[in-house]
């Protein structure tokens, strides 16, 4: 995952683990949100992942959101050819 904030800072290559797609569903849950892909999951799951590696300090996803630029899901491969997971 790569996320820009507005402040121009730039998270490149963030891996998303298990323990952030859970706690993306439940920013989902507990904002109304239906648990299906599109923008409003994936920037749960950015946050949830932002948090998680200290890149950000806001209190919550709608702080979160005031900051954030963009994001950008990875669907690279590992060097082994893999896919990658997140």
């Amino acid at each position: 995952m790569t996320f820009e904030l507005l402040d121009g800072t730039v998270h490149d290559k963030v891996r998303v683990l298990a323990a952030d797609k859970v706690r993306a569903e439940g920013i989902c849950r507990d904002n109304g949100w239906p648990l299906v892909e599109g923008p409003r999951f994936h920037v749960a799951l950015t946050y949830a992942t932002a948090k998680r590696a200290e890149h950000t300090d806001a209190p919550n996803v709608a702080a979160f959101m005031d900051d954030l630029a963009d994001y950008a899901l990875s669907t690279d491969e590992t060097e082994d050819g893999e896919p990658d997971p997140t």
